[in-house]
């Protein structure tokens, strides 16, 4: 999006239904709809271990991001940097640094 400045040729929408089984047949009780640009970034939860995949349940999803495609991109890589230096600094304390005594 932002290497090519394409900002508005698509969009990502979710969609949620709730489902209950009754009589061996699910009923739809409800439905939601978002938008992932209409999300606010900062709020997004990145499960690093499952491919670092952005998850959340629809239904959740704020929607209050106001600015444009650009910002929203922007202020998606600032969120998703901070992260995963946060993990990596977490990876080496938990998982580096202790079992190096063994190899030196």
């Amino acid at each position: 999006m932002i290497d090519n400045n394409e900002f508005d040729t698509f969009d990502i929408n979710y969609i949620e239904i709730d489902w209950e089984l009754k009589d061996d047949k699910l009923i739809c009780v409800d439905a939601h709809h978002k938008k992932l640009f209409k999300s606010n970034p900062s709020d997004l939860y990145i499960n690093w271990g499952a491919s670092m995949q952005i998850q959340f349940h629809v239904s959740d999803l704020n929607q209050d991001f106001k600015d444009s495609r650009g910002n929203w991109a922007r202020a998606y890589l600032k969120h998703f940097v901070e992260q995963a230096k946060r993990r990596a600094k977490d990876m080496i304390e938990k998982f580096v640094i202790p079992f190096e005594k063994y190899i030196k």
